[in-house]
């Protein structure tokens, strides 16, 4: 029989920065190098009389004397693997976080328990990478004279803890301490999604905490769907149910099969209460055993066993979240109630089998796993030809193969069946996948229709995680039709929900979402602003590609306002992540950001390098209007050294492109080009002026200076300076969307064209033909195609048209 006992301890968590991709990468590798850290690791908390309650995966659970103990014991393992992390290579670097924390425990069978246990994992989590991070009850505990160098990192809202906790770093030795200042903290914490709350107006709710493991099917293999399916549904379930707050599906099933007890699951989890069960199925009904655990006592709060038909799905489901809520004192919601009051369908058959296909279905890694989601959903709309869910996940599957007319006549059948059923939350769904499917066609404008109908149905089932979901799905269609104050709107209102909801994986997705609004509004500050904070949940859920991308997107922001050391930041970081995923279509659009660095450093031989590789990389990555941008980047780099035969042929590429596109932009500029390198006269300027205020902003920029250029070449002074004017009145207004002062000033100022654009412009020499210029038939020698847009080479027959 376990006793338990309490008493106040001082604990330490650590873990390994990065390990699950370590293991994903190379697992011996991995394993050899989290042997490496135990034998590093280990001795020392030994030295400080520390005693390892367990290793929990690459996690290390320890407890110490005193609070002293516990931070000489961190500061010392840090210490040592920065020494050992000098002289290592980059894929043999062990970087880990720890947290320390001192408190009330329970101790029972050799473990730990209790609140405090769960603060100190948490305290871990939000570790600064290769860092410490400590509790104000651990640094008081510590004599005055220890705590020389720590910094106040603030009150954190730790995940599903209720009261935010004032938490500390630690640093490991003057240095150290010196390299950061008190801004810079601030600034790393938010860097990497770490949530400094202010107190003054934090609100206090209360809430409760489930995780629910991946439910075990103790039956044969081909009943692993149901399981699947179960624990997919409780989830979904609870989303109704504000004040029970439960991990995502996507966290639940890395444990699927893991060695882990339940209470440092729920710790990895950050849960407070782990939901475990199993089913085995007989003939056509269920076996059912589960029980709710609370980690922090250690101790069983519900606990059943009973059998149920397998069709009576959702009162399996009813019984599991009721018994749950009554444990919390809390009521089922009347849209919850009103979901179980139907099944999905009366047909057992029809439920396995669309069990197995939608297990399929989100399962889609090959061509035999999107026929056999094909096949088994349509047998079970063959056994229940009104099964409304079966229609909608056929749908996806159909979208999923380019059949995007099956999949919209799958989606009004289903609606059909939905409206007679009056089934809501099928009916919001299917607007929803609607939207969807609109948007991957390009039909944004009946996107935004069935997005909207959804949102309409799902604010009145009040299930915010979905609300929240169908708002960001609706922002980026708006974005699409460049609605940006409603697409403002909506991605504020969805992050709003989920910052409440604690939702802080989604979080990411919507911050960036958010980001692009303002980037497409010319808004950089605010975008810059968002952008990082997608970087900080990216890199807090370690998701690194995701981490990739959104530092190409801030280093983009900083290159449009001028800012280009902060670019040069943040190309370097996404640079090496970005080459691990061999992503062609980002690693082009950082070799354009390297190429105006190189600019900026007066340096134009590697800013033609670095456009070159741009190319190339945008050429395997086949996105054709990038690789159109990148030519006309190198045909201003050309145009400024007068190497006009070089641009000459550049423009004949970037033709031959854009009548390759199927709905080719207007880009005025290249016209412009044309006349400033060939024959420049006021005639041909006159002619294209029309298109110049038709094009993009960014041409329209070029466009006027290039002009006020030819101009000033020719000694027509007032013609030029009023052209040039134009381009410097574009430039202003485009800072007048920038609302931090110092972002505005950078643009101005800082972008490199932009000083050339404001350059006394009595200064420009007359332009020359360089020796090697070649001039182009008005008519084409071969086919007799009139060559008004002096191409280089005819668009009838490709004859080459220089003389």
């Amino acid at each position: 029989m376990s006793t338990s006992k309490n008493s106040q301890s001082t604990i330490m968590f650590t873990d390994i920065v990065g390990y699950s991709a370590m293991i994903n990468k190379d697992e011996n590798h991995a394993l050899q190098l989290l042997e490496t850290h135990d034998k590093i690791i280990e001795p020392i908390i030994a030295h400080y009389k520390g005693n390892i309650i367990k290793k929990i995966g690459d996690a290390i659970f320890a407890e110490f004397p005193d609070a002293r103990s516990g931070m000489n014991t961190a500061i010392e393992i840090q210490s040592t693997l920065v020494s050992r992390n000098a002289i290592s290579e980059k894929n043999d670097l062990i970087r880990i976080r720890i947290g320390l924390h001192t408190g009330d425990v329970i101790r029972k069978d050799n473990d730990l328990f209790g609140h405090d246990i769960n603060i100190c994992s948490r305290i871990e989590s939000i570790a600064p990478k290769g860092g410490i991070a400590a509790s104000t009850e651990l640094i008081n505990a510590v004599n005055v004279n220890h705590r020389k160098y720590i910094r106040e990192m603030g009150y954190v809202k730790l995940k599903n803890i209720t009261h935010p906790h004032q938490i500390y770093k630690i640093y490991i030795n003057a240095d150290d301490y010196e390299s950061e200042s008190e801004k810079q903290l601030q600034k790393n914490l938010r860097d990497n999604g770490i949530n400094v709350v202010d107190m003054d107006s934090y609100s206090i709710e209360e809430s409760y905490s489930v995780g629910i493991l991946y439910i075990n099917n103790i039956g044969n293999e081909q009943d692993e769907s149901l399981a699947y399916s179960l624990t997919d549904e409780l989830i979904s379930d609870f989303e109704y149910i504000d004040t029970i707050r439960t991990a995502n599906f996507n966290d639940i099933i890395n444990y699927k099969e893991t060695d882990l007890l339940p209470a440092d699951i729920g710790r990895k989890l950050e849960v407070e209460n782990i939901l475990r069960g199993s089913i085995l199925k007989k003939d056509d009904e269920l076996q059912l055993s589960f029980e709710l655990l609370d980690i922090n006592k250690g101790q069983i709060l519900w606990n059943e066993k009973w059998t149920s038909p397998i069709i009576n799905n959702k009162k399996i489901r009813q019984h599991i979240i009721q018994s749950i809520s009554e444990n919390f004192d809390i009521d089922l919601p009347q849209t919850l109630q009103n979901l179980y009051s139907e099944e999905i369908t009366l047909n057992t058959d029809a439920l396995e089998i669309y069990y197995k296909g939608k297990y399929c279905a989100d399962h889609l890694k090959s061509n035999e796993e999107i026929q056999n989601a094909k096949k088994h959903l349509n047998s079970a709309i063959e056994l229940d030809p009104n099964f409304v869910e079966a229609y909608s996940e056929l749908s996806l599957v159909c979208q999923h193969l380019g059949q995007s007319e099956v999949a919209e006549s799958n989606l009004n059948t289903a609606q059909n069946i939905a409206e007679k059923k009056k089934d809501e939350q099928g009916l919001a769904s299917i607007y929803n996948i609607k939207g969807a499917i609109n948007v991957a066609i390009g039909k944004y404008k009946n996107a935004r229709i069935n997005y909207e109908k959804a949102l309409e149905i799902q604010m009145n089932l009040n299930n915010k995680i979905k609300e929240s979901k169908f708002r960001s799905n609706y922002a980026n269609c708006l974005n699409q039709l460049q609605e940006v104050d409603l697409a403002l709107e909506q991605s504020e209102k969805a992050i709003q929900i989920k910052e409440a909801l604690e939702q802080h994986q989604s979080l990411g997705a919507s911050y960036a979402i958010l980001s692009n609004t303002y980037y497409g509004s010319g808004k950089y500050t605010e975008a810059i602003e968002h952008a990082v904070k997608a970087l900080g949940v990216f890199r807090m859920n370690e998701m690194t590609l995701f981490e990739g991308r959104i530092l190409t997107l801030i280093a983009d922001l900083y290159m449009l306002i001028g800012q280009y050391d902060n670019m040069s930041k943040y190309i370097k970081e996404a640079d090496v992540i970005l080459k691990d995923f061999n992503e062609s279509f980002l690693l082009g659009k950082i070799e354009r950001m390297k190429a105006i660095y190189a600019l900026y450093n007066n340096n134009s031989d590697d800013a033609i390098e670095n456009i070159n590789n741009a190319i190339d990389l945008f050429e395997i990555a086949e996105m054709r209007p990038y690789i159109i941008e990148a030519h006309i980047d190198k045909l201003n780099i050309l145009v400024e050294r007068k190497e006009y035969t070089k641009a000459n042929k550049i423009i004949s590429k970037v033709e031959l492109l854009l009548n390759k596109l199927d709905n080719p932009p207007n880009r005025p500029i290249i016209n412009v080009i044309k006349i400033l390198i060939n024959e420049n006269t006021e005639q041909d300027i006159e002619s294209i002026e029309d298109q110049i205020g038709k094009g993009a902003i960014i041409d329209m920029k070029f466009s006027y200076w290039y002009i006020s250029q030819i101009y000033a070449s020719h000694n027509k002074m007032d013609k030029a300076k009023i052209y040039q004017q134009k381009s410097i009145d574009i430039i202003d207004e485009i800072a007048k969307q920038i609302t931090s002062s110092n972002d505005k000033n950078s643009f101005i100022n800082a972008e490199y064209y932009h000083n050339k654009i404001k350059q006394d412009i009595s200064t420009i020499e007359e332009i020359k033909k360089d020796d090697d210029t070649t001039s182009i038939f008005a008519f084409c020698p071969s086919c007799g195609f009139k060559n008004e847009n002096l191409f280089a080479f005819c668009p009838s027959c490709g004859n080459d048209l220089k003389q």
